[in-house]
C-alpha cells in the first residue's frame, strides 16, 4: 500500500508545476523490545510481539518561490508535549504536529534524544 501511494505522490509531482521539489523518506520505528501499547484500557501486560512493523514517513514539498512544508507522520496514537516541543524547536515557529488515531501502537512517554 505504501509503495502505491508514493508512487502516485511522485506521478503526480512529476506533472506539477515547473520549479516544484518533492522528497519523501520512510523509517520503522518498531520498538525492538516489549513495550506497553496505547489504546485499550484493559490492557493488563505489554506487548507480546509484532505483526508488521510501524512506521515514521515524511513529505517534503517546496514550491518555486521557495517556501517549504514538510508532513511527518507516525504510526503512534500521540507523542508527548516534550517530544512536540523537541522536534518544534527543531523548525521554524509555524510548525504543527497533527495526530491520528491508532489504538494499537506503543505508547509514547518521553522525549527522544
Amino acid at each position: 500500500m505504501l509503495r502505491a501511494v508514493l508512487l502516485f505522490t511522485f506521478a503526480t509531482l512529476v506533472n506539477a508545476a515547473p520549479g516544484w521539489k518533492a522528497g519523501i523518506s520512510a523509517t520503522v520505528i518498531t520498538p525492538q523490545r516489549s513495550i506497553w501499547m496505547a489504546g485499550y484500557s484493559a490492557r493488563k501486560h505489554p506487548s507480546e510481539g509484532k505483526l508488521q512493523d510501524i512506521y515514521a514517513k515524511a513529505l517534503a514539498l517546496e514550491d518555486s518561490s521557495g517556501k517549504r512544508v514538510v508532513l511527518v507522520t507516525t504510526d503512534l496514537l500521540g507523542v508527548s508535549a516534550q517530544l512536540a516541543s523537541a522536534v518544534s524547536e527543531k523548525f521554524s515557529r509555524s510548525t504543527a504536529l497533527p495526530a491520528s488515531v491508532s489504538y494499537s501502537t506503543p505508547r509514547m512517554r518521553t522525549a527522544a534524544r
